[in-house]
């Protein structure tokens, strides 16, 4: 097994090597000697080293103007001597060639002797080593960049001399790839990947990612070895019948068929085994073989991956059991093979006693990440959390790998400003060991700041140690031109919005940092930088910079005003929808990685819901109040309650009146049924309206009428929701109500239910993020304990009539929620039927459990 592995020492003497570039008192050579350089590369050199001498000979005729011959062996003149076969043995003795592995390089300059001329060496691993010694010599002495791959810069002429160069290079990170560059067509991008250096090796072989049912798909597998797959709440489930099972939207549809494999089952392994093994001999080039989790949660509850988890202390435990028992199958038939994991999502934290074994790659993901933020920041809660892991993944992984997300997975029209993170990120990576990188996100580069993204990822994959800022300043300058300064304010006012906006800017998150005044302000400097723009070439650039601010005016949260009797929303200027959608068309490269599913007509229309939003709104608000309690609704915009203060303890539970259509922070109905998460009615009609209380009601498209009363007595909230059939047929009610409380800052909150007199904490171990859905039991009473506050909010239920469904909380700024849904009875209502649900909500500052 020779899979590089990096440790922090290393890693510093390799970016101490990368600078080794000395310089002696008089040059190499000057510029009267370039026409007699020659390309030497032996007839036994590698497809590779042949390909670098190619690529010396073409960009030395573009920047000196010099049409040198490449020969198989030095003549007269000046030999650049590509590869070692072509590097006479006088000379190897002088150059450290132990260590350089695949991807290493040594470039050498020897000055001129009694017995010879000046002579270059560009040697490294035959494999890719030489060809990118080539690449570096070009960019870094010759002022080659390649900065995207339709964008190249040829400097006019030649540097007037060469200094002497000493120069070895390891790149701590063997494999280096990820979703870049995908904004071009496929053979531009391939292409381009090898001068930068982004390595797609080693090989995977099957299938890359997420391949559990990949390897053992459901519809073959299940209905004979039910045993195989998840075991939940009792019953094996798969998702057979489900064409599209790998995608995770997909499977949301499907809450009750998402499941893993059971790794735990010994049978499981030998089938995986018994599928990898004919592939593996079919493809004997291919190193890496993914067996890893499904993109979604699901995993196994049998007895036996419950053991096993609980004494790891992780679900990685029964996972890395069914994973090591794979790699010890292979390992006599195939020594040079591994078996590749995902330490993802539920798997992330490291096992406490389980080791991987030697040819096993556990691939660590941070994807929960805060990228707004380094990752070795202690003041994110997530992040230090993430580093937790990596540390514990560190000390017992032979081979470790990571998925980094530096980019926004939630639209590729999303703004992600992490560009002042990025590098202290990689660095974070390669000193804890890892030595194989795959950036991960939405790898689209039409729009935004993609191809400057893109272009520096590469450069910190192969040098984390790199000068990053020099790279970014060049690429701007070049690429942007007389527009440059303006997308460096532009990127500043981003990047200082994000940071000072406190929010978690993850790569699945909506951009909440985004609000009106930074669209009003990043769409001025825009205007200027396109104003700026003195060819029709910098221009769209400029414009495809502007396509994701111009989608953030029309999807971003308002800026928000209360008046006496109204709340009132206001959003910058925008595009209309349908003039969006004009504006995506023209500038869709057709990403490849989009392939499949086209230009993103229907992500767009779904975050506006079909319509371009209202600039402008006002929406009438309903008061309550008594002498402990304050409540502001709005029946025209979805029945929310945006308020709810407790005057006497002085404490907001909902915070809708500050950040409506912002954050989630209001308390409506939705539907419980997918899509989940959408509100029931975009209106209700007041049917009754006092100072302590207020009727509402909205009749749903189903024939289902549903009645929300919401009362003040003395110390207690009351809601009671009727839902009425007024259809010909029975209808399961399919709605529940979901207030999502502020968890009184960035504190978890503690959450206790009441059954039979008895109080139970549901989340002993809190967590920065949770949702749990609870045991569909009668409870008396939840319980929401705020200890930053010191109050507990209490809901009480009547037997029969609801429960509390499930509770999840995000105590993370700007979030600070708790949700806490409540299920009405879902028994069929039959034509003309009726049915209630009362629920009271009271504060106190006692604890649950002296209740």
């Amino acid at each position: 097994m020779r899979l590089l592995r990096a440790t922090p020492i290393a890693v510093l003497i390799t970016g101490f090597l990368v600078g080794c570039a000395h310089v002696p008192r008089r040059a190499w050579v000057t510029s009267s000697d370039y026409g007699g350089f020659h390309v030497v590369v032996a007839d036994s050199a590698s497809d590779s080293e042949r390909f670098a001498a190619e690529e010396f000979k073409a960009y030395w005729l573009k920047v000196t103007g010099q049409d040198i011959p490449i020969l198989d062996e030095p003549g007269g003149g000046i030999p650049v001597l590509i590869g070692r076969d072509a590097v006479p043995e006088d000379l190897l003795e002088e150059i450290e060639l132990d260590g350089l592995g695949t991807d290493g390089l040594v470039i050498r300059t020897f000055p001129a002797s009694d017995a010879s001329g000046p002579r270059l060496v560009i040697v490294g691993g035959r494999e890719r080593g030489t060809m990118y010694g080539v690449y570096t010599f070009l960019e870094d002495y010759l002022g080659v960049r390649w900065y995207t791959p339709k964008a190249t810069y040829i400097p006019e002429g030649p540097p007037e001399r060469f200094p002497g160069i000493k120069r070895r290079y390891v790149p701590p990170l063997l494999r280096r790839d990820g979703f870049t560059f995908m904004g071009y067509d496929r053979a531009s991008a391939d292409a381009f990947r090898p001068v930068q250096r982004i390595s797609p090796y080693p090989k995977f072989g099957g299938y890359f990612v997420h391949s559990s049912f990949l390897l053992l798909r459901p519809d073959e597998y299940f209905p004979k070895h039910p045993e195989y797959y998840s075991e939940i709440d009792g019953e094996r489930r798969a998702p057979v019948g489900i064409a599209n099972f790998p995608d995770p939207v997909e499977m949301a549809k499907y809450p009750d068929k998402i499941s893993q494999l059971c790794y735990s089952n010994p049978d499981v392994a030998q089938a995986l085994v018994d599928v990898l093994v004919p592939m593996m001999r079919a493809e004997p080039d291919k190193q890496i073989w993914s067996v890893s989790q499904n993109d979604y949660f699901g995993n196994c509850q049998c007895s036996e991956c419950r053991r096993i988890d609980e004494a790891e202390g992780t679900p990685m435990g029964s996972l890395l059991t069914g994973v090591n028992r794979v790699a010890d199958a292979i390992r006599d038939e195939f020594p040079n093979n591994y078996i590749e994991t995902l330490a993802y999502a539920y798997t992330r934290k490291a096992p406490k006693n389980m080791r991987p074994r030697d040819n096993v790659i556990i691939s660590l993901c941070n994807i929960e990440c805060d990228m707004s933020r380094a990752m070795s920041d202690p003041g994110s809660p997530v992040n230090r959390l993430f580093v937790e892991d990596l540390e514990a993944w560190s000390k017992i992984a032979p081979n470790l790998y990571f998925w980094d997300y530096p980019d926004s997975a939630h639209s590729i029209y999303t703004p992600f400003p992490c560009f002042h993170t990025m590098q202290e990120n990689m660095q974070l990576w390669v000193e804890h060991g890892c030595t194989g990188a795959f950036m991960c996100g939405n790898g689209g580069t039409a729009v935004g700041l993609g191809d400057l993204r893109g272009y520096l990822l590469a450069k910190l994959v192969w040098d984390p140690y790199c000068d990053f800022e020099k790279h970014k300043r060049e690429f701007i300058d070049f690429y942007y031109k007389e527009a440059g300064p303006y997308i460096r304010e532009y990127l500043d006012l981003l990047t200082s919005t994000v940071i000072n906006s406190g929010v978690t800017m993850g790569t699945l998150e909506p951009p909440n940092w985004i609000d009106y005044d930074l669209v009003v302000g990043a769409q001025e400097i825009l205007n200027r930088a396109i104003a700026a723009a003195q060819s029709d070439e910098v221009r769209a650039r400029v414009e495809a910079v502007q396509v994701q601010m111009q989608y953030a005016a029309l999807t971003c949260r308002p800026r928000v005003r209360q008046t006496a009797d109204a709340i009132l929303l206001e959003r910058p200027p925008s595009p209309t929808l349908e003039e969006f959608l004009g504006i995506m068309r023209r500038h869709w490269r057709g990403d490849p990685i989009y392939a499949h599913w086209g230009l993103p007509v229907d992500l767009v229309m779904a975050a506006v819901d079909g319509r371009t939003p209202p600039r402008r709104q006002r929406f009438e608000l309903a008061i309550l109040e008594n002498d402990r309690y304050l409540v502001w609704v709005t029946p025209g915009h979805e029945g929310a309650v945006l308020r709810w203060r407790d005057k006497a303890l002085d404490v907001e539970l909902l915070r809708g009146y500050k950040y409506l259509d912002a954050f989630p922070t209001v308390w409506k109905e939705f539907t419980h049924t997918y899509p989940i998460g959408k509100p029931i009615a975009e209106t209700f009609d007041v049917i009754r309206h006092t100072q302590d209380s207020i009727t509402l009601r909205a009749d749903l498209g189903s024939g289902l009428s549903v009645e929300k009363r919401l009362s003040l007595m003395d110390d207690v909230l009351e809601l009671a929701l009727t839902l009425k059939n007024n259809s010909d047929s029975a209808i399961i009610p399919a709605v529940k109500t979901v207030p999502e409380f502020y968890t009184q800052g960035p504190v978890h909150p503690e959450i206790w239910t009441q059954l039979g007199g008895k109080w139970r904490r549901q989340n002993p171990e809190a967590a920065p993020s949770r949702l749990e859905l609870l045991d569909e039991v009668d409870y008396e009473r939840l319980a929401a304990r705020f200890p930053e506050a010191g109050v507990t909010l209490v809901s009480e239920f009547t037997p029969g009539e609801a429960r509390p469904f499930l509770f999840a909380y995000r105590s993370e700024p700007p979030y600070n929620q708790l949700n806490l849904d409540v299920l009405p009875n879902q028994d069929p209502l039959e034509p003309g039927q009726s049915r209630s649900a009362t629920i009271r909500y009271f504060l106190t500052k006692d604890k649950p459990e002296r209740l």
